[in-house]
């Protein structure tokens, strides 16, 4: 038995934050949280960093509006707005000026850290030839998709059912999916040769007698995507399937929505 189940996008913002100070200095390293992310040092000194890896690194979700040459970052809470070439930021629709521009360079949204501190409310610490930028509303998502599972497992026992097992055959599977649509600038069940979920487990020599799949795009935390997918009746039927007996989650980030969810189901 098959069953493939509709998909979702989502886009949130909201609340609002402070500047800070710039910095200019040659440096050895530049750290959120001590979670190390590039950089490159301006011809007049300034350290820039390329907005998507500083806001991912710090667990936003991260949006390229071509037509309008505007990036935002956002999670459950903040928005985040940048125009290409403005030396304006928008935190929450609450406008901040910057004394310089922020904008594309080499096909990079460059931001330097007068607009990092203030976009985070951060604040910054040059050590031992390193910059560490500290903000309390970064967040290291790299258990994200192991919470997501758990929230699953908490609605089965909520719901009478047995809990999920963790499927690790799934979550390449899954992850190697959403990397597929990221890199080539889709968002379906079906990739563009046409093959399903179903055949992307057969060919990872993965066997079931019952599958199926979750996808949504946009979704900037564990908890939004999890509600998102419980508030479709689609998705929630899967979830809630007494038929599916192990899952993975996977997340990638990139592309049209800035990141991707990716629930693989099975019983064998």
């Amino acid at each position: 038995m098959k069953k493939i189940l509709s998909v979702m996008t989502f886009i949130s913002a909201i609340s609002g934050l402070i500047c800070a100070p710039s910095f200019a200095e040659d440096v050895s390293g530049l750290y959120i949280n001590d979670m190390e992310i590039r950089y490159d040092i301006s011809d007049d000194g300034r350290i820039q960093i390329p907005m998507r890896d500083l806001f991912e690194t710090a667990g936003f979700t991260v949006q390229w509006f071509e037509d309008e040459s505007r990036a935002t970052a956002f999670n459950d809470d903040i928005s985040i707005t940048m125009i290409d070439g403005s030396n304006d930021i928008y935190v929450n629709k609450i406008e901040y000026t910057m004394q310089s521009p922020q904008g594309l360079e080499n096909g990079e949204f460059m931001i330097d850290t007068e607009t990092a501190l203030t976009a985070l409310d951060a604040e910054m610490e040059y050590r031992d030839g390193a910059v560490f930028i500290y903000s309390e509303l970064a967040e290291n998502t790299d258990s994200w998709q192991y919470e997501v599972f758990d929230m699953l497992n908490e609605i089965r026992r909520e719901n009478g059912l047995d809990e999920f097992i963790w499927n690790a055959d799934l979550e390449p599977v899954a992850r190697a999916h959403g990397e597929d649509m990221v890199n080539r600038s889709y968002f379906s069940h079906d990739d563009p040769e046409g093959n399903t979920p179903f055949d992307r487990m057969r060919m990872n020599g993965i066997e079931y007698s019952f599958a199926a799949e979750n996808l949504a795009a946009g979704q900037p935390s564990p908890e939004s995507v999890v509600k998102a997918w419980m508030e479709s009746d689609g998705h929630r039927e899967n979830i809630l399937s007494p038929d599916l007996k192990e899952c993975a989650v996977a997340f990638v980030r990139g592309g049209k929505y800035g990141i991707y969810w990716i629930n693989e189901f099975l019983t064998y």
